[in-house]
């Protein structure tokens, strides 16, 4: 029976200990504590956050895929661009006084340049002979307006005859203008002031940029020979060639992000919609996926 109590008041004395050396054991010690509401306020004025640059954006959680980032083409829309060839053998001239360059901007038709009529033969004796010709109709021309004007005051024609005489009188005028402007371009290349009859007006087919340009102004173009390349990009396309091996990874991907080449870190940036199926070449570990951008 003492034996039992003597074991009892040991227990009973290490717990006390015990209790008594995790209450002196504190976590950490705080001097000179100060209350929430005296610490130092600050009010930025609308001022003073302009000139420090702050700025103020919302985040949103948003899940990230895997990003491919590669290199692409900008190139217009395959119904939006069009290749014009001349229409017929003759001489190219400027129509509005300055030549059309890679890059400048045209409007739905505009005349780029004026193709003159050449005779089948381009022989410049023959057309020097149309140039005798039309001008001995010229003169002869002249004459009978003169004289039915003077035979109008003495009463012997109607005015409508005279109407008629200087209506042949202006045709013969435009056929030696435009047989004179064959001759000089056969002999200098000069277009001397080329009548519209005698030429044959190219038109911008649409509103857009110009491509490429194949010919110079008084150069000698042929039936079919190609001129000028014009493509609208409104919308644009870019054309993103991936590895095939990679195809599967983006098929589901139906925008993508377009920046500049050479971006070193900007911000700007474009987003792009899918625009049609990828195309695979035969033959080649490339597939074409093509994307478009509203410009």
């Amino acid at each position: 029976m003492k034996q039992i109590i003597i074991i009892f008041l040991l227990i009973a004395g290490t717990i006390s200990c015990t209790k008594d050396k995790e209450e002196k054991m504190k976590p950490a010690e705080v001097t000179a504590p100060i209350n929430e509401s005296e610490l130092t306020t600050i009010r930025l004025t609308d001022q003073a956050i302009s000139r420090l640059g702050i700025e103020v954006y919302t985040v949103n959680e948003k899940e990230l895929g895997e990003v491919l980032k590669t290199g692409g083409q900008a190139m217009a829309a395959p119904w939006n661009a069009a290749s014009i060839v001349s229409p017929l053998q003759g001489t190219l001239v400027v129509s509005a006084g300055q030549e059309p360059q890679p890059g400048k901007s045209v409007k739905k038709g505009q005349v780029l340049y004026r193709v003159v009529i050449l005779p089948a033969e381009k022989d410049l004796v023959s057309v020097r002979q149309e140039v005798t010709a039309r001008s001995s109709q010229l003169e002869n021309a002249k004459t009978q307006a003169k004289r039915i004007s003077g035979l109008l005051e003495d009463g012997a024609v109607s005015v409508k005859q005279k109407e008629l005489a200087q209506d042949n009188l202006a045709q013969a005028q435009q056929l030696f203008n435009d047989a004179q402007a064959r001759y000089n371009l056969l002999r200098n290349g000069s277009s001397g002031g080329v009548g519209n009859n005698a030429a044959y007006a190219i038109e911008a087919p649409m509103d857009g940029i110009i491509q490429q340009v194949y010919v110079g102004t008084g150069q000698i173009v042929t039936a079919g020979m190609p001129i000028i390349d014009i493509a609208s990009i409104s919308p644009l396309w870019i054309k993103v060639p991936i590895y095939s091996g990679d195809i599967g990874s983006i098929s589901n991907a139906k925008t993508a992000t377009i920046q500049k080449l050479g971006n070193n870190g900007s911000s700007t940036s474009v987003e792009a919609t899918l625009a049609s199926s990828p195309v695979t070449t035969n033959g080649s570990s490339l597939t074409d996926v093509y994307y478009k951008i509203d410009n």
